[in-house]
């Protein structure tokens, strides 16, 4: 009786872990949006010089790329640690981590990925172009460090989108094999052996 309590307040605690990080994520994705909205707006109406303050956007868009995928990754580990803990499990609850369920929300988990790559994108190129735009009305002495700026904050805008984009090859190959491995094991508890097998 104790072991099952002990695993009963561990799967809660996991679970709560699970959902803090993913109200974490969610709100760095959220936040980030309003940041670079006004950044993007004051660089527009604040005149040249202050156009310049665009390049903070892909800046703060890697920050939340590699935030976001260490969340992901930890929240990952807690499912597997919560799916040990289900199968180790003798009652017949059913299990989120099944195929009928967890298994179907494959396509569903990518596209916050998806809105990652459309909120990021868009904004941080328009601030970058931005500065082109503006780039010979700047002043001529800043033009140097504003260079510097601009470079770096485009290097980490592609970053951003080739940790994003990894990101999802990784969940996709990570989730597929996970649904192969669950089918094995349905069919080995139905006795079903593959066609040719």
């Amino acid at each position: 009786m104790s072991n099952n309590i002990d695993a009963a307040v561990r799967y809660g605690a996991a679970c709560n872990e699970f959902c803090t990080r993913l109200a974490i994520r969610n709100n760095t994705l959220l936040h980030f949006t309003a940041f670079s909205s006004g950044v993007l707006a004051f660089a527009v109406k604040g005149g040249n010089d202050a156009s310049i303050m665009g390049v903070t956007i892909p800046y703060l868009a890697l920050f939340l790329v590699m935030l976001s995928s260490y969340h992901e990754r930890t929240m990952y580990k807690l499912v597997e640690y919560q799916s040990k803990l289900l199968a180790d499990d003798e009652t017949e609850l059913p299990n989120w981590f099944s195929e009928e369920f967890h298994g179907t929300l494959k396509t569903t988990r990518i596209m916050r990925d998806w809105a990652q790559i459309y909120i990021i994108l868009p904004i941080s190129l328009g601030a970058l172009l931005l500065i082109y735009s503006r780039w010979d009305d700047y002043t001529v002495r800043y033009r140097d460090s504003y260079l510097v700026a601009s470079v770096i904050s485009a290097i980490c805008l592609i970053a951003a989108m080739l940790l994003l984009v990894r990101g999802m090859l990784h969940k996709h190959k990570t989730m597929s094999a996970r649904q192969k491995k669950r089918h094995s094991i349905s069919e080995k508890s139905t006795g079903n052996t593959p066609a040719g097998g």
